[in-house]
């Protein structure tokens, strides 16, 4: 199975940016846990985090942004905020890939292409799930998370969760996690 990348650029400024361009709904799925899930696992840690009171200000994160924006339209709690937001923005991708031809970002943006304001000027299909412009990191561009209170090891390469061979997340030491990374990496980056 191949993926295709489509850049698309602006008309009206020019710039241009990847997206994914998903086959089928198999691949919305697949997208949906490498990206999106990313951004939806690190935006409930912070959203917790300030509840606790164990992190304060305002993060960028736009599954956090969309949540606090739900709670302010509705009044919903936290809890409820987060599971319906999470679950609408899952359920639209397949509402609307069974509807248009979607585009999908590295993040949990959806695009409908309107070609009055933008345009495909380039088409890649690569062998792997990963963005033409996710140059191939090295160790040195991974980061190491444990969470507060918590005794784990995470690692993420920009906004994508590493997993080792076996599908895990989450190591007990930092050893474990670095040679979690370079696998993921050697695996990915071809």
């Amino acid at each position: 199975m191949t993926y295709t990348f489509v850049k698309i650029k602006s008309k009206i400024d020019g710039k241009a940016y990847w997206y994914f361009r998903p086959k089928d709904e198999l691949q919305v799925i697949e997208h949906w846990y490498k990206y999106p899930a990313a951004v939806i696992k690190e935006g409930t840690h912070i959203m917790v985090r300030k509840t606790l009171k164990t992190a304060i200000g305002h993060f960028q994160n736009k599954f956090e942004i969309g949540v606090e924006a739900f709670m302010a339209a509705t009044g919903s709690d936290l809890r409820t905020a987060l599971v319906t937001v999470e679950n609408n923005a899952f359920n639209s991708r397949l509402k609307d890939f069974g509807k248009h031809e979607i585009y999908l970002n590295h993040d949990m943006q959806v695009l409908l292409l309107d070609e009055r304001i933008a345009e495909i000027v380039e088409t890649v299909e690569k062998d792997t799930l990963i963005f033409p412009d996710e140059e191939k990191p090295e160790l040195k561009d991974v980061r190491f998370l444990v969470w507060p209170g918590g005794s784990h090891y995470y690692a993420k390469i920009g906004s994508l969760d590493v997993t080792d061979e076996q599908g895990n997340q989450k190591w007990n030491t930092k050893a474990e996690a670095m040679k979690a990374a370079e696998w993921y990496i050697k695996e990915n980056w071809k």
